[in-house]
């Protein structure tokens, strides 16, 4: 196949191959696109104004605009004005965006702003002014005075963590602690976990940033007791239609759906003590009795001395009255 291209003088937008080659980004996305970031600077109309321009219907455009929103190529904001009426800011760029820098581009930033190369012309931000410098400013005002830096011995000392009833600094203390350094498992499985969100699930897309700062929150479920499965079921499960910030609703129902630790398993309790063995036998003895002999034996045993000298004199009385004619009045054994 062959090619030709020739380059315009004028009236032309640099675009870059990743947009026209994106392979989730249809025909539709990349020409509402192309035609957003080809309009002269001052023109602010609505994006679907523009869709409609293009031609797009209103199903191709809500399939393109969600198709922008998860890429991270269209961000909005909405917001309510001071009149009481909502309304809703967008930002469109030709390169993906996390929410960090649209955040910045949005108050008139670059998403980076790397150091100029010598010599080359710097780059104004967009949307305002040039910023004061000593060269551009008459009369530069005074520098304020260096904040009181403390002495290394006191800045390395950390401060002791406060104990008692007042420790409580609200109901999201600590939520934001790091696991101990035991649990680093934990921290790189609940990193994992989050980064399986962000692949699964489009309005939930998190940068390397979002994910390395979310990772203790998701780390202390983990440390519940909750199955990483859980985790994700919790984090994807009733979600809007469009997710404007998906680091902070992440971070928020992390923190609202916090679960309580897994109760700890009960002491056990003493054993009881065996049962007693009969001195003779050696059969168990009934409950409550440790030593002595069982019923049967005891049974079979002999009487004491006491006992049969008691009885000998009974049948030596009980010999006289047979002789003298007289029945007994009882048997004895």
């Amino acid at each position: 196949m062959f090619r030709h291209a020739i380059a315009p003088r004028r009236f032309f937008l640099q675009v870059p191959n990743d947009v026209i080659r994106h392979p989730r980004l249809n025909c539709d996305a990349k020409a509402l696109l192309l035609y957003v970031l080809s309009l002269p600077e001052g023109v602010n109309e609505p994006l679907q104004r523009s869709a409609e321009k293009v031609g797009l219907k209103k199903s191709a455009f809500t399939t393109a605009k969600r198709q922008l929103l998860a890429e991270g190529y269209l961000h909005e904001w909405r917001q309510q004005g001071r009149g009481g009426r909502w309304g809703t800011e967008q930002l469109i760029a030709n390169v993906p965006l996390n929410h960090e820098e649209a955040e910045r581009a949005r108050h008139g930033e670059p998403p980076s702003a790397p150091e100029p190369a010598v010599g080359g012309p710097d780059r104004r931000a967009v949307g305002r002014s040039q910023e004061q410098q000593p060269g551009n400013t008459p009369n530069p005002l005074p520098s304020p005075p260096a904040p009181d830096v403390p002495e290394p011995e006191e800045a390395e000392t950390p401060p002791e963590p406060p104990t008692g009833p007042d420790a409580d600094a609200g109901p999201d203390a600590g939520l934001d602690a790091r696991p101990d350094a035991a649990d680093g498992s934990l921290l790189q499985q609940a990193a994992f976990t989050l980064a399986a969100v962000s692949h699964n699930e489009p309005r939930l897309q998190l940068g390397g940033r979002d994910i390395t700062q979310l990772a203790p929150l998701a780390a202390q479920w983990l440390a519940h007791g909750c199955k990483p499965e859980h985790l994700r079921h919790a984090l994807t499960t009733g979600l809007p239609s469009t997710v404007l910030n998906p680091a902070g609703f992440l971070r928020d129902r992390l923190r609202r759906k916090m679960p309580l630790p897994a109760p700890q398993p009960a002491p056990e309790a003493g054993l009881k003590p065996p049962f007693g063995e009969c001195d003779q036998c050696r059969d168990p003895l009934p409950r409550g009795q440790q030593t002595g002999n069982c019923r049967r034996c005891a049974a079979a045993a002999p009487p004491p001395a006491s006992t049969r000298s008691c009885l000998a004199t009974v049948r030596a009385v009980l010999s006289g009255q047979l002789g003298s004619g007289l029945a007994p009045a009882f048997t004895l054994p």
